[in-house]
Formats: structure tokens, C-alpha cells, sequence
């Protein structure tokens, strides 16, 4: 027996043995693992050298099956030898995805029958043989979540069943080559979840998702961190299994979007990435697919769609090009090391290092410019712009470092090595929600997206109208944990309007944390009490929808306000319900509000999301957002009211016309196009301000 062991292990490929990640995936950290979607196997001239000088370093690339083997048995790998060696020229990496099905074996459908999954089993292994030896990524398809790329209809059993056979003949043809998938259309926690209890992660290296959204990139690390549980706990112990950004980008056709706003989430997209454990970032697209302005699946790219031969730079950049070019030769062969301390968890602010050489990589992810004080020791600094066009000087006194922070990524880069930085406390970001709840309670929610252990204190911020019967309260997290909500009694009366804040400190009493006082006022109860529910949508599209005054989940306590049980269904299509009240009286909205606040008892569907919209004074309509409900039981959703989210009509100027009324209170969309039912309560709507 022991021998046997012996064999086994001489035989198992050491990635495997031991906890660390595949040899073939770059260095998580660093820019290494930054590459491009493309969508050619032959080159214009000049393309690769565009792309290599923009600082990609990788490509990722859909291998077609159906062009592979276009007839049973027989492989032509042509195109792609010519592809890997004009890559290889330039140093570049490829991510081959083994996609899509072969009317030869599954006409119509992907792979759904056992001759059609032994045939795409011998064809992925005859890939990885013929190119094994060159670092290659195999990827195990392409949004297999999403209906387009598995026909008729996703089907995670039939997915999982043809890459686990994949898997198996892939490790038997080639035992040392990387395995990643699935490839999911954005970070979709129960599908994925499917797979690995089918055994994938005993094959897969990396796991590869496709975090889509059309706002700023950063709540993506709380998904990622959502993600690294499922993989904790379905991974073989001792395996190291990273997740990769394997597609991600931004189109400039989608509303409140442009080449400028593309650019900005560019660089925010791989900062996100590299200061959160993605060894590997990919960007969707290289060149837009087309030259439709209204086409959004052309605009993906960085560069514009037209080739020019002859040309030194044989296409157009766009802004996100030269976005992607500076954070390159900034950052060239720096790592991070850390993200620094500050108030808000809306801030970034990330060091790199190389040596003793130090970089500092700075934004806001709201719209509000503002300024930060940074802990660094007395020094000059360089500020480089978003798109390297600017420079400047700035200057560091005593101890301190004031920076202002933009949407826009700013690099400072200190004239010599600071102490100060290299000495500044580490970021713990935790995301602080106040959620008040009427004649109760304020409710804290903190979310800690790390899932890093954690001991501070919490203590409310107020003016002295009003007297919280407790000011403060410990505040912990054990490793793994994610949220907390904390409890601050108020008294029974409080005035119309109530202002109210929270601060989070540090065991060494550092603040890392805060919401300074803010006003709020609760929405009249009578707006959801005599409110109707209507759907809305395309009218071909079906669906069933009630709103009632009912006895809520166990968990609200009666005393604090009625909550109504909503129920819906909707059929396959565009289609959403909306709650409104045509009272004028009940419609006002007084002062000038900078969000909305209502709780929410979710069903955890994940298809659906909710939405509210106001006019303004002008006649814009403006529809603030939150995301998809993942969660069961009781969440106070914030709902930003700024110049960026989705508006239309009126004065067409992107600008808020205050005073505002309400159109709909509450809005839920069926943001997914599936067909899905549930039901869900709301209670106690409140204007934020």
C-alpha cells in the first residue's frame, strides 16, 4: 500500500499536491495577469504589436470546435498555430476557450448526449495535446449560464456532465496543462455551485467568471469574497483554487455611459482586481465589433472598429487605450502590497512597490469629489492623471498628505521612498448602512466584504435633540463572517426630521470607518396604505402581481410600522411592477434629498431587483437602483439619488431640479428576462438626505 501512495503522488502533477496555484497562472498582484478579448486568429498587421504596447499580456480567444473538426476525427489546428506564434512573438499569453458545439455531433443544441460529450471529451484533449507546453489557460466554454451559448435552454446538469469528461480526458492527455471554467456570465453563486458539487473543482485550477455590471467595478469584491466561500467549501483540501476575471468590460453605448466613463472603469476594473487576489483580468473587448452607435455590442472595445494599414497605430484609442497604457508603464513590475486606511469604504487608496520605489493609485468610487488626509511622512509627490496627459506637483507636510479624489484613477508617485506610507494602517473596508426603523430603533448594518477578523467599537453620531438610550457598542467579526447588524435604541419621539451618523473605530481607536450625521424623514404611512400595484413592461409579456397589508416575516417586530406582502410572476421577457399613490399631498417630497431607504424581506430569487423613481421639477424622471435580491429575511436597501444614475425626459440637462415628488415608491424588476415568481415584503420608506 504504501508503495501504491507513492506511485500516485509521482504521478499527480505537484499543482495538485500541494497548496499553491497552477504554475501556468500569473502572479496575483501584479500586471502580469492583464490581458484582452480578441476575435481573430490572423492578425492585421500592427494589431498584436498595438496590443502588446498597451500592456496587455494576455489574450483570451474562443477555440471553435466546429472549425477544428469539420469532419468526425479529423483535427486542423492551422489558424491557431499561426495565432499562438504570432502571440508568442510578442510575449503574449493565450486563454483558449474549448467552445462551442459541432453540428457533427449536436446540431442546434450543445452537448447534451453522451456521443456528443465522448466527442467533446477527445477533441478538448487533442487541443490541449497539440499545444501543451506553452502556458496556455483551457477554459471549459463560454457563459454556459446563459442561454445564448447553451442551447435551447441552460441546463447546469448537462454542462457539468460534459466538462467533467472534458476534465478527465484533458488530465489524462496532458496531466501539467491549466483547466479553468466555467466562464460564468457574471459571478452566478448558485449555478457555480452546482458545478462543484459535481466534483469540477478536483479538475478546475482557477475558477473564471465574467462579473458584468453597468456601475462602477467595485462591488464586485464583495461577490468575489461570496465566491471564495463556495470554493472553500468544496475545494480538495490543501488546493489552492484562485478565482479569475476572465471577461469583464464596458460598453459606451449603455445608458449614462461614454469613451470617458469607459476609460474610468477601465483602470478601475484592474486595480479592483489586482488589489483583491485576481492573479488574471480580462477586458471585453479589444476593437469594437462594428460602427453602430446604437449597436451596444460594438462598443465594447478600447480601440474603434476601423483598421488602417500602414499606420504606425493601425487602429483609433479610445481613452480607455490610453487609460490602460498609462496604469501599465506607471505600475510596470510594481505588486501591491496594500490598501491604506481611510474614513470612507467609497475610497481607494492602493500602494504598490518595486524595491524601495513606492506608487499610490487613488480614487473615489462615488461622484463627489472630495479631499482625504493621507498618513505619509513630509515629501514631494508627482500626481499622474487617469490618461498620463496631466502632471503635477503636490506636497506632503509633517505627517500628512491632503489629496483630492475623483471618479478618475490618479497615480502619486513619491520623489523618494516614504516612510509614512509603508508605515499607514491597512484598510479593514466596511460598509456601514444606517437603517431606522420609526418610534424603535436605528439599525447598522455592516457589511465586511474581506471576511477578515475584526475587534472595534461602534459609537452613534447625533446632535443633542436627540439622546440614543445607547451611544456605543463593541463591534467584532470572526474570520469568514460577512455582516452584522448592530442595535442603537432611540427614544419614542423623535422630531419630523432627525439627523443621525456612525463611526467605526480600531482596537489602536483609528477611525476606519464613518457616516457623519446625516438627515433623514420617514414617508408617510398613508402612501403605502391607500398605494396600488400595476405592471408595466412590454404588454405581451405576461405576468400576475398583489400588494396586501399583512402579518410580516416573524422577524419585524409589529410595533415599529405595517409592511405589505408583495407577490408577482412574470413570464419570460421585459416586464416589472411598479407601487405608486396619485395623492399630491402624499407625492411631495419636501427639501433636497440625497437618497432613498426602504426595508425589504427578500425571497433570495436572484432574477428580480428593486428600483424607485421620482420626478423633478423639470419633468425628468430619475429611477434609483439597487441590485438583484440575493438575500432571505429583513435588508434596509440605500438607494442613491445622484446625476449619474438613469434619468430621461424634461429638461434633458443631467441635472437633479429640486423640489422632486414621487412617481412610484417602489419599483421590482425582473432584471433577469426570466420567467420567475416569489414574494417579498416592503415597510417603512424614509428620504434620506
Amino acid at each position: 500500500m504504501p508503495f501504491l501512495i507513492m506511485l500516485l503522488l509521482l504521478l499527480t502533477p505537484l499543482f495538485l499536491q500541494a497548496g499553491t496555484p497552477h504554475p501556468s497562472l500569473p502572479k496575483a498582484g501584479s500586471l502580469e495577469g492583464l490581458g484582452v478579448n480578441i476575435h481573430f486568429v490572423d492578425a492585421k498587421p500592427g494589431e498584436i504589436e498595438m496590443i502588446e504596447d498597451g500592456g496587455f499580456q494576455w489574450v483570451r480567444m474562443d477555440l471553435f470546435w466546429s472549425s477544428i473538426e469539420t469532419a468526425k476525427g479529423v483535427y486542423n489546428f492551422t489558424g491557431y498555430d499561426r495565432l499562438l506564434a504570432a502571440l508568442e512573438k510578442q510575449k503574449i499569453h493565450p486563454i483558449f476557450i474549448l467552445a462551442y458545439e459541432n453540428n457533427l455531433y449536436c446540431a442546434d443544441r450543445s452537448v447534451q448526449t453522451p456521443e456528443a460529450r465522448a466527442a467533446y471529451a477527445k477533441w478538448a484533449a487533442a487541443c490541449v495535446s497539440h499545444f501543451k507546453g506553452h502556458g496556455i489557460l483551457w477554459e471549459i466554454w463560454n457563459e454556459p449560464n446563459h442561454k445564448g451559448f447553451w442551447k435551447p435552454m441552460v441546463n447546469v446538469q448537462e454542462y457539468s456532465s460534459m466538462a467533467l469528461e472534458a476534465c478527465k480526458a484533458i488530465r489524462t492527455a496532458a496531466p501539467n496543462e491549466c483547466i479553468i471554467g466555467p466562464g460564468l456570465a457574471n459571478i452566478d453563486l448558485p449555478y457555480v455551485e452546482e458545478c462543484f458539487k459535481a466534483g469540477l473543482l478536483d479538475y478546475w485550477d482557477a475558477v473564471s467568471v465574467h462579473p458584468y455590471r453597468q456601475t462602477g467595478p467595485e462591488p464586485a469584491i464583495q461577490e468575489y469574497s461570496q465566491l471564495r466561500q463556495l470554493i472553500a467549501k468544496y475545494a480538495p483540501a490543501g488546493r489552492e483554487i484562485p478565482i479569475l476575471s476572465a471577461e469583464w468590460g464596458y460598453s459606451t453605448t449603455w445608458f449614462n455611459s461614454d469613451d470617458e466613463r469607459q476609460a474610468k472603469y477601465l483602470a478601475r476594473e484592474f486595480l479592483v482586481n489586482l488589489s483583491n487576489n485576481i492573479p488574471l483580468s480580462i477586458w471585453y473587448d479589444w476593437h469594437d465589433d462594428g460602427e453602430d452607435a446604437a449597436e451596444k455590442e460594438h462598443r465594447f472595445g478600447i480601440v474603434y472598429f476601423k483598421h488602417f494599414p500602414g499606420r504606425k497605430l493601425p487602429y483609433d484609442p479610445k481613452p480607455a487605450y490610453q487609460a490602460m497604457k498609462t496604469l501599465a508603464s506607471t505600475l510596470k513590475r510594481f505588486e501591491f502590497v496594500k490598501r491604506i486606511a481611510t474614513t470612507s469604504a467609497d475610497d481607494y487608496v492602493l500602494l504598490f512597490q518595486r524595491g524601495k520605489d513606492q506608487r499610490l493609485a487613488v480614487w473615489t468610487s462615488t461622484d463627489i469629489r472630495h479631499e482625504i488626509e493621507l498618513p505619509a511622512s513630509a515629501g514631494e509627490f508627482e500626481i499622474v492623471s487617469l490618461l498620463g496627459d496631466k502632471r503635477t506637483k503636490l506636497t506632503a507636510k509633517r505627517s500628512s498628505l491632503k489629496v483630492s479624489l475623483s471618479e478618475s484613477v490618479q497615480y502619486l508617485i513619491p520623489k523618494v521612498p516614504n516612510q509614512g506610507l509603508a508605515d499607514a494602517p491597512v484598510a479593514h473596508p466596511l460598509e456601514l448602512t444606517m437603517a431606522p426603523r420609526p418610534g424603535s430603533e436605528l439599525l447598522v448594518r455592516v457589511v465586511n466584504p474581506t471576511q477578515q477578523a475584526f475587534q472595534g467599537k461602534a459609537t452613534i453620531l447625533t446632535s443633542a435633540i436627540i439622546k440614543p438610550k445607547v451611544t456605543e457598542q463593541p463591534l467584532t467579526f470572526a474570520t469568514g463572517e460577512m455582516e452584522k447588524v448592530l442595535s442603537f435604541p432611540l427614544p419614542a419621539k423623535l422630531p419630523e426630521i432627525a439627523d443621525i451618523g456612525i463611526r467605526i473605530d480600531n482596537e489602536q481607536n483609528q477611525t476606519i470607518a464613518q457616516l457623519l450625521p446625516k438627515k433623514y424623514r420617514m414617508v408617510s404611512a398613508d402612501y403605502l396604505k391607500t398605494a396600488q400595484i400595476h405592471p408595466d413592461g412590454e404588454k405581451s409579456v405576461g405576468s400576475d402581481q398583489s400588494m396586501s397589508l399583512a402579518s410580516a416575516p416573524p422577524e419585524w417586530p409589529g410595533n415599529v410600522g405595517p409592511a405589505y406582502q408583495i407577490d408577482y410572476r412574470f413570464d419570460e421577457g421585459w416586464k416589472y411592477l411598479i407601487v405608486n399613490n396619485t395623492d399630491p399631498k402624499l407625492r411631495a417630497i419636501k427639501d433636497e434629498p440625497a437618497a432613498f431607504g426602504i426595508w425589504i424581506y427578500g425571497d433570495d430569487q436572484r432574477l428580480v431587483a428593486p428600483r424607485m423613481r421620482v420626478f423633478d421639477a423639470s419633468g425628468q424622471t430619475w429611477q434609483p437602483t439597487y441590485g438583484d435580491i440575493t438575500w432571505k429575511g429583513w435588508r434596509f436597501v440605500r438607494l442613491e439619488l445622484t446625476p449619474s444614475i438613469t434619468h430621461w425626459g424634461g429638461a434633458k440637462d443631467h441635472v437633479l431640479h429640486f423640489p422632486l415628488q414621487w412617481d412610484q415608491i417602489f419599483l421590482l424588476d425582473n432584471t433577469s428576462r426570466k420567467a420567475t415568481k416569489g414574494t417579498i415584503y416592503i415597510a417603512a420608506p424614509v428620504v434620506l438626505y
